[in-house]
């Protein structure tokens, strides 16, 4: 289990000595939001601070941070093989970065308002947003499009999960 904080740390967490194993150090502002690598070897942190951070978890170092947000980052997912990243942003943007070249491969603009949340399908084809307005969008992650726009909410998207099977969004 990691964790990340407003005292700008991410922590990780021994679940069968229940302590914590290390701390990782190096945003400046708040750690709002991070994700694992489906390998366990790479975590993906975002900040306030405008940047996303790749760090080495058997190197309990980070590894690089990717910088392109002008705004507070809110979501970070890992992508199909580990060799990609999404992150959100307060900026309004969805952003897909390559891990090998360490840059944007594209960014996905059409939110009006600030982009809270992510959540990416198992098959990693499709990705999906929430917004400060309560639109939640559907993009096509190999074609780099939307494909739909849900709207239902009268507030924030705060969070988004699908189901095990994919057939709903929650």
């Amino acid at each position: 289990v990691a964790s990340g904080s407003e005292d700008q740390t991410i922590l990780v967490w021994n679940l069968e000595e229940k302590k914590q194993e290390f701390t990782l150090k190096g945003h400046h502002m708040a750690v709002t939001t991070i994700d694992i690598a489906s390998s366990n070897r790479e975590i993906a942190s975002g900040s306030q601070d405008c940047s996303v951070k790749i760090w080495n978890v058997d190197k309990r170092a980070l590894e690089f941070t990717l910088e392109g947000h002008t705004h507070a980052v809110t979501a970070v997912a890992f992508l199909k093989n580990d060799q990609q990243v999404a992150s959100s942003s307060w900026d309004t943007t969805i952003k897909l970065w390559s891990l090998q070249s360490r840059s944007v491969i594209h960014t996905l603009s059409g939110h009006s308002h600030l982009v809270t949340a992510l959540e990416i399908t198992t098959d990693y084809k499709f990705l999906f947003s929430g917004a400060q307005n309560g639109q939640i969008k559907m993009w096509d992650i190999e074609r780099r499009c939307e494909v739909a726009c849900f709207k239902g909410h009268s507030k924030a998207v705060e969070a988004l999960t699908l189901s095990s099977d994919g057939r709903r969004l929650f």
